[in-house]
């Protein structure tokens, strides 16, 4: 079985998982089929400009009440 074919997941459509199906071998397309540009679709829906595909959690430190003029401040 091919390694490298993915599919979301259900519960959340940014996570993946391999594809497995439950009958049979997973069908590779052919090198014609390949070559149409309706084959190549991308899984993570885009980039930010930090070159990372979620935004980071930062934690805010102890004894800021108000998180908005934290983030102002920063």
């Amino acid at each position: 079985m091919p390694k490298g074919i993915f599919r979301t997941t259900e519960d959340n459509a940014a996570e993946i998982e391999e594809n497995l199906p439950e009958e049979g071998p997973t069908p590779i397309p052919s090198v014609t089929e390949m070559r149409k540009t309706d084959m190549w679709v991308h899984h993570m829906k885009s980039i930010l400009l930090c070159n990372r595909t979620t935004l980071q959690e930062i934690e805010m430190p102890e004894g800021v009440e108000d998180a908005e003029v934290w983030q102002k401040e920063r």
